[in-house]
């Protein structure tokens, strides 16, 4: 018999402290999700987030504490975990597995139910509702329509996984997830590998489950539309703290916590200066009165009483300072803040490798192929051009970025290429060496000072010096996808490719490369499914037309991607 299909809370962490090795995440959590909720778990990369799901999975132990799950639990991780061997339908055979088990004890049990007793009756009863409450008679139904608006409605089911991109096996795992979803979902970053009709359609999904929703992402739409309520990972103070009132009173009650925790510290600082002031200027009105009276044999007897209450007051202060130091308000944190100040290498007419920008620009592809997967008859790029292109999964955006890095040879075709260019991938490599510490592993390649390298990284602002020692094997998705940002970023790249660049990302990061993309003074193309990406790109594109006129439209440009071909879209007027 499974539990009841609802709790009054369905999450319970008490005490919880976790870490790695000398790395303590978070200490001390106190966390309860009711039966219903829809939260959201939110936090700088490499802060535990994923940890922090996994642990409320029960698929890691904390080292300290209790975490108590009540109903059936479905976890997604930011990786399938589904093993490269099966097949597409058998993943789904196993999505499915207790459901019919439940469908063949049932046709047992109604074989028998002209002779059955009240005993069989109740089992064959139960039985019957929890299926139903699973809805169990809609199972093959939900598994079809989740392929379908997830993109992979015509994948052959015999395909074993490993045959699949890392995409389409983070959305099988997705659909097998949701074709019989558990009264707990818990989902890390399910939207990096959707388009906005899958992400759409994940919403609604999500927003409808009636039991809890834990969701790990970066998706600042998702956040507003499915989110009640908000826990935030804090890496500076190994805390994990709850906000009611969706993500945006997450964001104004941030911002006020902040507000209130600068007024105490600097009011902390204001009180320690205004007591070592009273005790230096009483000590300093002694001095004076000894050197003033030094001429006299002795003091008089107001003297020696003016002294005292004069020690006494030193005391005072000395004694309220020492309390003052003993209850520090620790300094603010400042907070991971992008600083890219980019800079392309061309100067003038020409590009950074000295060649003259003619009429082929600085990019410029043509009758461009890959069968069965990219036809391009033309696509030229000229420096400052910013470009986003979008369209559903498989369409072949990735594959045109590809051959514009020429990490990808075309069937046919040519591309010609000007300049310095930079390409950051949807799918990152493993590290090729996990023991390489992060600041080596940034200036690998790079020539120069070591010393040189860290300071550059750290006034970018991706990482503190606190990380620049840690394992690159070690490091979480989201850090991984910052260093390879970085080296980008500070590569002084003359045209920049980015495929998801927002994957991974904190929204606050995702929202200050908005606006050091928008500075730059070479070419961006950008591939993405991020809707407050798009949202951001047509701001921008309609504020150049505001100042410029018409003149400046070619600047910023959208193309949609469908079966392998490129076509520019109008921006919105």
């Amino acid at each position: 018999m499974t539990e009841p299909h609802f709790r009054a809370e369905q999450l319970h962490l008490s005490g919880v402290t976790h870490g790695y090795g000398d790395r303590e995440l978070f200490t001390g959590v106190e966390l309860v999700i009711a039966a219903g909720e829809h939260a959201a778990v939110v936090g700088e990369n490499g802060a535990g987030k994923s940890t922090l799901l996994r642990i409320l999975a029960g698929i890691e132990a904390p080292a300290e504490g209790t975490a108590q799950r009540h109903g059936r639990v479905g976890y997604l991780a930011q990786t399938s975990g589904l093993s490269a061997r099966l097949t597409v339908a058998d993943a789904i055979d196993e999505a499915l597995r207790a459901l019919r088990e439940m469908e063949a004890e049932l046709e047992r049990l109604e074989d028998g139910l002209a002779g059955a007793g009240p005993a069989e009756l109740e089992a064959y009863g139960n039985l019957q509702t929890q299926y139903q409450l699973r809805e169990g008679y809609a199972a093959e139904s939900r598994v079809e329509a989740a392929l379908d608006r997830l993109g992979l409605g015509g994948v052959d089911r015999g395909r074993t996984l490993g045959s699949l991109s890392g995409g389409e096996q983070e959305r099988v795992a997705l659909a097998c997830l949701l074709a019989d979803p558990a009264d707990i979902l818990l989902l890390d970053e399910p939207t990096n590998h959707l388009d906005a009709s899958g992400t759409a359609w994940l919403e609604g999904r999500l927003a409808a489950h009636r039991g809890v929703v834990v969701v790990v992402s970066h998706d600042r739409v998702l956040l507003r539309k499915v989110a009640t309520a908000v826990i935030e990972v804090d890496a500076e103070r190994r805390t994990v703290n709850r906000y009611g009132n969706g993500y945006d009173g997450y964001l104004k009650e941030k911002r006020a916590e902040r507000q209130r925790w600068v007024q105490q510290y600097h009011g902390w600082l204001d009180a320690m200066d205004a007591e070592r002031r009273q005790a230096d200027t009483v000590a300093g009105r002694m001095g004076y009165a000894r050197r003033r009276d030094n001429d006299k044999a002795a003091f008089d007897y107001k003297t020696g009483t003016w002294e005292r209450a004069a020690a006494s007051k030193i005391r005072n202060a000395q004694e309220r300072l020492r309390r003052l130091e003993d209850n520090p308000v620790e300094r603010p944190p400042e907070r991971l803040k992008l600083d890219a100040g980019l800079h392309s290498g061309l100067d003038g007419g020409s590009s950074g490798s000295g060649h003259p920008e003619a009429a082929d620009g600085v990019l410029h592809a043509r009758n461009t192929r890959v069968p069965g997967r990219l036809d391009v008859p033309e696509f030229r790029l000229d420096r400052g051009q910013k470009i986003l292109i979008t369209g559903p999964n498989g369409a072949g955006k990735s594959t045109l970025l590809s051959v514009l890095a020429g990490t990808l040879e075309p069937a046919s075709g040519r591309v010609v290429r000007h300049g310095r260019i930079g390409y950051l991938q949807q799918e990152l490599e493993l590290p090729e060496h996990p023991a390489l510490r992060l600041l080596p592993a940034f200036a690998a390649g790079l020539g120069g000072n070591i010393d040189d390298h860290a300071e550059a990284l750290l006034r970018l602002g991706l990482f503190r010096t606190s990380e620049f020692q840690v394992p690159v094997g070690a490091l979480s998705a989201g850090q991984q996808r910052r260093l390879a940002l970085a080296r980008l970023l500070l590569g002084h790249k003359d045209v920049m490719l980015l495929d998801e660049p927002s994957n991974h990302l904190a929204p606050a990061l995702v929202e200050e490369l908005e606006s050091a993309l928008a500075d730059f003074d070479g070419t961006v193309v950008m591939v993405s499914h991020d809707r407050a990406l798009g949202g951001w790109f047509d701001g921008c594109a309609d504020r150049s037309r505001g100042r410029a006129g018409e003149g400046a439209s070619g600047r910023w440009l959208r193309y949609t991607m469908a079966d392998g071909m490129l076509e520019k879209v109008a921006l919105p007027a």
